[in-house]
């Protein structure tokens, strides 16, 4: 699994193939991860090709995340929305930060209010960045604010574009 984020293709590459190639024993780890922005499509891919099949809306969701598929999250947009901001409100760092980006890349204007209030109460220097560089000016203002009221500075970088407003789109 930690061979899947290397920066290495090769090492990527091969950690997909020795995970496909456990087959089912490695599925829970692999369920797992889907909710890691970078490693969810890899994984996605590999369970895709395990045949694998959600079990909850919960997974079903983070899966359609991981495969930054918009068409399957606006079918059933009430329950995509309810779990990205149950995930963005939890007490896990990686799956928080995860639904915060699906909910930037979905780009819903209704999400707004509600990614203010994550960042208000659940923000750090990242995900204040990924709202600067997400190319929407609410977010962007928000970001700003943020890093005003605790003192903190964020500045555009060219390494750091994890997604832009509307950005997932349908396949």
């Amino acid at each position: 699994m930690k061979a899947l984020g290397d920066r290495d293709d090769y090492i990527r590459t091969g950690a997909s193939i020795a995970l496909t190639a456990i087959g089912s024993a490695g599925i829970p780890k692999l369920v797992n991860a889907l909710g890691d922005w970078t490693l969810g499509p890899r994984v996605a891919e590999i369970l895709k090709s395990l045949s694998w099949q959600p079990a909850s809306d919960e997974e079903k969701i983070r899966y359609g995340v991981a495969s930054r598929n918009k068409e399957a999250l606006s079918r059933n947009w009430a329950t995509v929305k309810k779990v990205l901001i149950s995930d963005a409100n939890s007490g896990n760092s990686g799956q928080a930060e995860n639904a915060v980006y699906a909910l930037i890349g979905i780009g819903q204007e209704e999400t707004l209010e509600e990614l203010a209030a994550i960042l208000r109460a659940k923000g750090n220097l990242e995900m204040a960045g990924a709202f600067l560089e997400s190319g929407n000016a609410r977010l962007s203002e928000l970001a700003r604010n943020w890093a005003a009221e605790h003192g903190k500075v964020i500045k555009a970088r060219e390494d750091r574009g994890i997604v832009k407003w509307g950005d997932i789109k349908p396949e």
